[in-house]
């Protein structure tokens, strides 16, 4: 988590496409994990807000209440 908390602001896409699809992957086994960091992230910066959604597409897919309610759906 440590990784993902440093790479999320590189300045490469791949990299950051990266650190989201590995909070997809928390997502799936740790959801409340992945709702901590994405709290945290979310509202920092356009790339921070791409990784968030990006990261939490399967929670959103699944309907996860918590994850809708941080892109404004209640």
């Amino acid at each position: 988590m440590e990784v993902l908390e440093i790479l999320k602001d590189d300045n490469s896409e791949f990299v950051r496409k990266s650190v989201a699809n590995n909070l997809n992957d928390i997502s799936k086994d740790n959801p409340k994990i992945a709702l901590e960091f994405a709290t945290a992230w979310i509202g920092k910066s356009k790339n921070t807000d791409w990784i968030v959604k990006h990261g939490l597409r399967s929670l959103l897919k699944q309907g996860n209440t918590e994850a809708m309610r941080l892109f404004g759906f209640s």
